[in-house]
């Protein structure tokens, strides 16, 4: 199993035991999680079973991540493999973009990648608003349910639903998320200041590391223009040894190492 850059939910009983006296996020989605399992075993007519949070994880489950990341690094079973950050992107360029950037050499480029919002406010527009007169403002649209219609454009601004991040971050003076996994973990390798407005599906856990390491501040979509401007001014970046490990955790095959668990 592939997990993304923090544990969805306690990886072992020994583990749960641990979150389940702490309350920590992860105790009470796996508790909903046993939930949803008992309902749809009694609708399928299935007999009870017995599942633990290994059940749930897999025989090997590779962690997008590495142990510097990792704040519960110390408790997580033997079947959890770190993977780095498994980068890829496809190959080849993107000519809007290009234009876009050659365009804009004057200016330093900020890079949004809004997600869905489920009804708890967007950052997008009142962001764009605030820093295209000055910044050249780049937004990935791939995974955001707002209509573009809605968001401020002119020639300081490039929407797209795809943006290659390895042809960006490297300009990129700052990049504002909802936190995913893919853009959690470039922004650590390409060291690029990020400011995060978790929105649930595990991204609370994501963001909670990426600030533990100090390459990241949190923000509600409320306060996300102060929180940019924040992050602009203290031009934070993660530790050279934390994204040389995340490099490095790929480039040595962390993901071939776990396969080989699979005998």
């Amino acid at each position: 199993m592939i997990g993304l850059a923090a544990p969805m939910f306690p990886l072992s009983g020994e583990h749960l035991e641990q979150a389940r006296l702490t309350g920590t996020r992860a105790a009470v989605r796996y508790t909903q999680l046993l939930d949803i399992f008992d309902r749809a075993t009694r609708v399928l007519s299935l007999p009870p079973d017995h599942v633990s949070p290994e059940y749930f994880s897999g025989e090997v489950f590779l962690l997008r991540s590495v142990p510097e990341l990792e704040l519960e690094a110390s408790v997580l079973p033997e079947h959890v493999h770190y993977a780095g950050d498994l980068w890829w992107e496809p190959p080849g360029g993107d000519e809007n973009l290009a234009r876009f950037l050659e365009r804009a050499q004057e200016r330093p480029v900020v890079y949004l990648q809004p997600g869905r919002t489920f009804d708890e406010g967007s950052f997008t527009w009142a962001l764009t608003c605030d820093l295209k007169e000055q910044y050249a403002v780049i937004i990935d649209t791939f995974r955001s349910d707002e209509e573009e219609e809605t968001f401020s454009t002119d020639g300081n601004v490039l929407i797209q639903p795809y943006i290659p991040m390895g042809l960006v971050l490297p300009r990129a003076t700052l990049m504002v998320s909802h936190s995913h996994t893919t853009a959690a973990l470039a922004g650590l390798r390409f060291g690029v200041p990020h400011l995060v407005v978790p929105n649930g599906s595990g991204t609370e856990d994501i963001a909670q590391r990426l600030v533990a390491a100090g390459a990241a501040r949190c923000a509600q979509a409320s306060g996300v223009v102060a929180g940019a401007r924040q992050v602009l001014g203290e031009h934070l970046r993660a530790s050279p040894s934390l994204r040389t490990a995340l490099q490095a955790g790929a480039a040595s095959g962390g993901a071939c190492r776990a396969l080989e668990a699979l005998g």
